[in-house]
């Protein structure tokens, strides 16, 4: 009866063997048929990493979510929610350019109305181009 769907591409520059930066859009359909609700979340992200081992990863990241949220009185209006995001994750390639990626994520800043509760679990591919990488996530 829970429909959610999201899109969350990420592109970044592997600067060195050490450390990664980039951004990210993010769109998410959630649709609940117990309450006859529908609702669009969308925004971006701009992330840092930082790789000390060739299997673990550092993140950081700074997202911006615009989202629908409603007043005692039932009125609903958007609002920016800024979550400031920082965790490990476990690395596992496969190939010389492509891994698998497990992260958690603590969202430093969450507020009532963050989409998403801490911790936030990731799961995500990448592939590298060069020294251009892209990321599919998705949130577990």
């Amino acid at each position: 009866t829970v429909t959610i769907i999201d899109l969350s591409p990420q592109v970044g520059y592997h600067i060195n063997k050490y450390f990664n930066a980039g951004v990210g859009i993010t769109y998410t359909y959630y649709k609940d048929n117990n309450y006859k609700f529908s609702t669009s979340i969308y925004g971006g992200s701009v992330f840092a990493q930082a790789i000390p081992l060739n299997f673990l990863i550092l993140h950081t990241e700074l997202e911006m979510l615009n989202l629908e949220v409603f007043d005692v009185y039932g009125e609903g209006k958007r609002l920016w929610d800024l979550g400031v995001l920082v965790g490990a994750g476990y690395r596992v390639p496969f190939g010389e350019k492509s891994a698998v990626n497990f992260m958690v994520l603590w969202n430093l800043n969450q507020t009532a109305y963050s989409p998403y509760t801490n911790p936030i679990v990731r799961i995500y591919f990448s592939f590298l181009n060069n020294n251009t990488f892209f990321s599919i996530k998705s949130l577990i």
